[in-house]
């Protein structure tokens, strides 16, 4: 197994996290995304999505 460093995901200000999903090539290839639950608790936002592709 070949180690790598983590690919690390920013939206607008917020701080970084760590990927750790499947990637694409192109944003093209996600043919729908769908947030199912967005958790709020003691600051920290929690959102759980799925991708089709």
């Amino acid at each position: 197994m070949q180690s790598s460093t983590p690919r690390i995901v920013k939206l607008g200000n917020n701080p970084g996290c760590p990927c750790g999903g499947t990637h694409v090539a192109d944003i093209s290839e996600i043919w729908s995304m769908k947030v199912s639950q967005i958790r709020t608790k003691k600051g920290l936002t929690k959102v759980f999505y799925s991708v089709g592709t």
